[in-house]
């Protein structure tokens, strides 16, 4: 079983590969599927995201 993030409670990957890998297999049939992945600063582990790296930099700087 994959680790859950205790802040975002999004399950985790021990690399951006295995979260792309992951993108490949199961997200295929969602309609709202993530298409990115980053790096946790609360965790350290990879996640899925929707959103595109550029507006999580926004995100970041906001907070």
């Amino acid at each position: 079983m994959r680790p859950i993030c205790p802040k975002s409670g999004k399950q985790g990957f021990d690399s951006a590969t295995d979260a792309k890998a992951s993108l490949l297999s199961k997200h295929n049939r969602r309609k709202l599927q993530p298409k990115h992945t980053y790096r946790c600063p609360d965790c350290g582990n990879w996640h899925l995201t929707r959103v595109p790296p550029e507006r999580m930099a926004k995100r970041r700087r906001a907070s």
